[in-house]
């Protein structure tokens, strides 16, 4: 049997609960609504957008950074590969080489399309940007010469591998 003098505590508890559950799906949508404003206001609009997400090794193993170093992924249109590095989505990758590209929010992709990639491993020097020299000695981070070109469509794909052969 439960006891009586805990019930008014039980039922503040769950009244706390529920306004933090309404409180926090509130905030999404007023984010959603600030972000859709935004793009609104630079005269742009929402497109849809598709996981893209995977994994790099380097000649077959997760990839040996020390300090700062960094496996930078770019996407570009396999269209318009003179685009600038810094106008490509890019994605760093955790130490164990795995990246996902976000768009709008944490994970959701990147609109669908025909991309090249290209792979480098730079130092983050923080406000400075990302310096080389290219840890993969240069091997990787030329559009026109990139051997990794995907379809990215509708769905989206999670589960890429990129073998990047340096030995």
């Amino acid at each position: 049997m439960r006891d009586a003098r805990f019930a008014p505590a039980r039922k503040l508890c769950l009244a706390c609960l529920l306004t933090a559950l309404v409180a926090g799906c509130a905030r999404r949508q007023t984010a959603d609504q600030a972000l859709d404003a935004d793009l609104a206001q630079q005269g742009k609009s929402r497109v849809a957008v598709f996981p893209l997400a995977g994994k790099v090794t380097i000649d077959g193993k997760a990839p040996q950074l020390i300090r700062r170093q960094k496996i930078i992924v770019t996407l570009y249109d396999a269209a318009n590969k003179t685009q600038r590095p810094l106008e490509c989505p890019f994605v760093e990758c955790n130490a164990e080489g795995e990246f996902t590209f976000r768009t709008y929010g944490d994970r959701d992709g990147v609109p669908p399309g025909n991309y090249v990639l290209t792979f480098a491993q730079l130092v983050d020097r923080g406000k400075r940007g990302y310096l080389g020299p290219d840890g993969l000695k240069n091997l990787y981070n030329d559009p026109d010469k990139s051997e990794f070109a995907i379809a990215h469509a509708k769905g989206g794909r999670t589960d890429y591998v990129f073998d990047l052969k340096v030995e």
